[in-house]
Order: structure tokens, then sequence, then C-alpha cells
């Protein structure tokens, strides 16, 4: 199953034979322990873990494997490039919609969908620009490290099984876009959530560098800080419904905003794709709105569920229990 939560990412667990070999690599870091609660909790055990950059072996992939490895709680690729790939980045700049990442800022303006993806945005922002805006996309040309899931649709990407004249290696199983083995995103093929001129994004490159022939590093080079988020970053709470007040006050744990788009009519019992307050709530917010969500009418969702199942959110699974035990 695949979902897209306000900047949080689901994706398979399991590693599918795309091309070739996919091995897992889950990064594992030592429990954090923090006293603020949800969202904060999140933001500051990323904010630790991205100062501690990873080194990945890549000895053993031969061309046309990839490895995935789980970082921050996201997905990340090292895949690498076959040669007829390397020869088809010299000519497909035509064929792109933004073959030199000329869009890459909005793109990653893009992610920051709630509390619980600030940690991402930042990461995104301390990219290599230099390495972005290549050709290749990447410090050799060998190898490509890329954020494993897609702008358009938040899905996980898949690896393009057979080598293709069109040049499609990676794909979005969800909106069905193609991007190139350098993950730029085709001309014509920008569909899901986030369309038209203005959203053509190429998948995301993170921070990394090679410290060693086969050697690569994932994060913040050491001693290095995350950088702040641009203030036009932020949600604007002017001219929109007061629907869409309440369902960005949630997504970004402000509860004067919450309080004021509720008494200008907002519900909070709203159960449609993509504007379930309370789904919201549990990505963004902390136990104390969501649990005001729950006082003023709204009622667990499947969706909200699943994302505190997904986000490990004990207090939300506790509280959600207690609320359906008492309305037997």
């Amino acid at each position: 199953m695949y979902a897209y939560w306000g900047g949080i990412i689901r994706h398979k667990k399991n590693c599918v034979a795309k091309k070739i070999v996919i091995c897992s690599l889950f990064v594992a870091f030592s429990t954090i322990l923090f006293a603020h609660g949800f969202p904060q909790d999140l933001i500051d055990r990323q904010v630790q873990q991205a100062s501690q950059p990873v080194a990945i072996d890549i000895a053993s992939l031969e061309p046309g494997m990839v490895l995935r490895i789980k970082y921050l709680d996201r997905p990340i690729l090292i895949y690498r490039r076959t040669a007829e790939e390397i020869e088809q980045l010299k000519t497909l700049s035509p064929k792109l919609a933004d073959p030199a990442s000329e869009n890459w800022r909005d793109s990653v303006k893009s992610t920051f969908g709630s509390a619980s993806s600030q940690v991402w945005t930042q990461l995104l922002l301390a990219t290599n620009r230099s390495v972005e805006t290549s050709r290749t996309r990447s410090i050799q040309p060998e190898y490509f490290v890329v954020a494993g899931w897609s702008p358009y649709s938040g899905c996980a990407i898949n690896i393009v099984s057979k080598q293709n004249a069109r040049g499609v290696s990676f794909h979005d199983p969800c909106v069905k876009n193609d991007f190139d083995a350098a993950g730029r995103i085709f001309a014509g093929e920008m569909k899901g959530p986030r369309t038209g001129e203005s959203a053509r994004f190429n998948l995301f490159v993170p921070p990394h560098r090679f410290i060693g022939p086969t050697m690569v590093e994932i994060g913040l080079p050491e001693g290095e800080t995350l950088p702040e988020i641009p203030a036009d970053f932020y949600p604007s709470f002017e001219g929109i419904s007061a629907q869409e007040v309440l369902r960005l006050g949630v997504l970004f744990n402000r509860k004067s905003v919450v309080l004021s788009a509720i008494s200008r009519g907002a519900s909070v019992a709203v159960d449609l794709p993509g504007q379930d307050p309370l789904a919201a709530a549990v990505i963004g917010s902390d136990i104390e709105i969501v649990r005001l969500m729950l006082e003023l009418g709204a009622e667990p969702t499947h969706r909200a569920t699943e994302a505190a199942k997904f986000l490990e959110r004990e207090d939300v699974l506790e509280l959600f229990g207690k609320y359906a035990a008492h309305n037997k």
C-alpha cells in the first residue's frame, strides 16, 4: 500500500527485484527520548539524526542494481546506472520538463506539507546545488543517490525493469509519471495532485558525498546545521475557506488557527480524501489538538487510524481506543 499524508510517506517495506536486485538496509539509531510530545519529539529526533551522517558501502552494486535504505524515516535509493543510461543522459534534455532543475526551490517547498515534514524540507534545502543542476545530478556519473518517493504523489518510486529507448529509469506507480536515470520528469507527464507548468518537479537529491571510492555518506556534513525554512514556505491562512484554514492549522499544529477556523464554521467531521481534518491533526498536531477534534464531534476515521499506526503515535491510538470504548 502506498499513501501520502501531508509530507509523510508510506511505502512497501519489502524490497522487490525490479531490476536484478534490490537490497534493503535499515539505518538504525539508538533510541532518542524527548519530553515535548508529537510533533516536536519527531522533529528533535530527526534533527539529531540529520547531524549524524551515515556511511553506506556500495562496493557490491553492479550496473542496473539499486540499494534501498531508510533514512530519517524515508526511503533513499542508491542506483548504479548502466553504460546505456549514462549515454542517454547526454541527449534527453529536449524531452524533459526541467532538465536543469530550475524549479528545484518550488519542488522542495512542496514537501513542506505539515509540521512532520519540517526536517526533510530543511535537509533538501541543504542539497549541493551544483550537483542538483548538473546533467547527471550526481557526484559520480555511475552512481545516483535519490530520494525514493515521487514529488507528485508521495508514493515510493519503482525502478524500471528493462532498458528502453525512451530513457525511463524510474516510475511513479500511483500517478504513472516517468523519470530518467537522473530523476528528471519527462515533459507532458506531470500528473497527480501537483500539476501544471509551475509543478515541473524532478525527484529529490538528498545531501550526500563520497568518502571513498565505494563509500557514500548520506546526511549533513559533520559540523553543519540544517538551514532555516524560508518564510514563504509556511502556509498562508488568508483568502481561503474556513475549512481549508482548519486543515492547514492542524497540519502545522496551530491551535489558535484551528479555534479560529472552527468559530468561522469549519467542520471537524469531514471524511474525504485530502479533506479529513482529524487525519491531518494526527499527522501534524499534538495530542491536545487531536483530543479537541474528538470533543467537537470528529470520529476516528480509517484514514486517521492508519496515519496514527504509520507514525507510531501510541498516544493517538490510545485516545481512539478510549473513544471507541466510551461510544459503544
